[in-house]
């Protein structure tokens, strides 16, 4: 389904379970470096204007990501998809974020205006605006039993091509590089960079005309990417979890010299002195045991210490900085949908990643 069709249809069935309307005034819009899938109005008594979103697959395990996307659209937004569970529908609730779905499942909280619909076997009244109407549908839980856990698809987005991906988003100039200059970049095999960029071309993801190509949407790529990475690749890099008894062992650490790098909420609190680390992760080229005896961590219980993450890198290049590249340091902390962290991933979204799409413009 197309994301004009998704929209239509959920905009359609928020009508028929509420007798409110919802107009469409632009289907797509580029504020600055923000992509907003569309600008609908609310109508009544009161009119509101929403910054849309738009998700053909909504799943939980993707809340970091998705609540990270949400954040990026100006107010008052607006989260459309296919469909939304009774469970994601009171996490998103919680953290405060308006959806509709094409079942006609609804949040609504813009005062005077607020609609909470979960499930879609009954017809709701018209709702009025004269005061704070509250309305909720409780449905059986088990009904609509939709696929929830559908990532974005595509070869592209396989644990390999994730690599070649990022490879492209580091360096948005290598799209007009051979194939074997990828392949070399993104440590894969020749033949997979073929399929991944054929695949982003059939998106819409890579624009080609002539011999030159581009990424046509930066920043729905990252995002693409984002989802990938959690769910794909970053759980094969894993080589343990740990503890530290010393939350600020960190400080006194050349992590260079274990042959590591700093990433998640470390790298983040180096480049924008934000955030207060809670858990540490740790990209490793070098020897693990190494690491484990030198720094002394150990596993078991986090009692008054923190949480130590130690993943090997999948890119081959390994430059001397301490931290890992700004696009891996936002995926750490997305794929936590810690609301700290997520504010912590916008500053380096705006101070370090953001340069990266005015180049590709």
């Amino acid at each position: 389904m197309k994301e004009a069709e998704l929209l239509d249809q959920a905009i359609k069935a928020f009508r028929q379970e509420t007798g409110v309307r919802i107009k469409v005034r632009e289907r797509a819009k580029k504020l600055g470096h923000r992509r907003v899938d569309a600008v609908v109005e609310l109508q009544g008594e009161t009119c509101v204007t929403y910054f849309v979103a738009i998700k053909k697959w909504v799943a939980q395990r993707h809340l970091g990501t998705l609540v990270d996307q949400m954040m990026q659209l100006p107010k008052p937004r607006l989260l459309v998809a296919d469909y939304i569970n009774q469970k994601l529908a009171k996490r998103l609730k919680d953290r405060g974020i308006q959806y509709i779905d094409t079942m006609g499942n609804t949040f609504i909280d813009h005062a005077p205006i607020y609609i909470n619909v979960r499930g879609n076997e009954r017809k709701a009244t018209p709702v009025t605006f004269e005061h704070r109407a509250q309305y909720r549908l409780e449905a059986d839980p088990e009904r609509h039993q939709l696929d929830q856990e559908k990532p974005a698809t595509g070869r592209a987005f396989t644990a390999t091509g994730l690599k070649v991906v990022y490879a492209l988003l580091k360096d948005p100039e290598l799209t007009k590089a051979t194939y074997r200059e990828i392949a070399h970049k993104a440590d894969v095999a020749l033949g997979t960079v073929g399929w991944v960029v054929n695949d982003l071309k059939t998106q819409g993801l890579i624009f080609e005309r002539g011999k030159n190509k581009r990424i046509g949407d930066y920043q729905k790529l990252l995002q693409q990417w984002v989802d990938g990475y959690a769910l794909k690749l970053r759980p094969k890099l894993l080589l343990g979890n740990f503890v530290h008894d010393d939350p600020n062992w960190w400080h006194n650490t050349d992590i260079r010299e274990l042959d590591g790098k700093w990433g998640g909420e470390i790298a983040a609190a180096k480049m924008t002195g934000y955030l207060k680390p809670a858990c540490t992760t740790i990209y490793l080229r070098g020897e693990l045991t190494r690491l484990i005896q030198r720094v002394r961590l150990r596993t078991g219980i986090i009692t008054n210490g923190v949480k130590v993450e130690i993943l090997k890198p999948f890119w081959p290049d390994w430059e001397v900085e301490e931290i890992v590249d700004p696009i891996v340091v936002y995926a750490d902390l997305v794929q936590t949908a810690d609301p700290r962290n997520l504010e912590t991933a916008q500053l380096v979204f705006d101070d370090y990643i953001y340069k990266r799409i005015g180049k590709n413009r």
